[in-house]
């Protein structure tokens, strides 16, 4: 017999500092996310090459120890938002050898609103 998956949702209701916390987060969670599809697309320019997701976590480490600020970031969700550039990179691919898709859409730079 298979598992069965469930969603939960919870309304969050946070006071300011909450809110000041969180949009600090989505902040910096969307500049790792630019970062990471730069660092993917500069290598591929340099070497032909594209950054695997252990790489590209290899070098989370260090950007976590030059800028203290992603410290406050937990080191899950900053993996997490690495897994989703690795996984628009694969969707792009899949797409492109996929012969009836005609717009394969490279990924996207994340704004803030995004």
């Amino acid at each position: 017999m298979g598992m069965v998956n469930r969603r939960i949702t919870y309304r969050l209701y946070p006071n300011q500092e909450q809110q000041v916390k969180l949009l600090e987060m989505r902040r910096l969670h969307q500049q790792l996310y630019n970062a990471a599809l730069e660092e993917r697309i500069q290598a591929y320019r340099k070497c032909s090459r594209s950054l695997s997701f252990a790489q590209q976590c290899k070098s989370l480490t260090q950007l976590r120890a030059e800028l203290p600020e992603y410290e406050a970031l937990n080191a899950q969700s900053s993996q997490v938002t690495l897994k989703r550039v690795d996984d628009a990179y694969a969707g792009f691919f899949r797409r492109i050898k996929d012969p009836t898709c005609k717009n394969a859409g490279f990924p996207r730079f994340k704004s803030i609103r995004r």
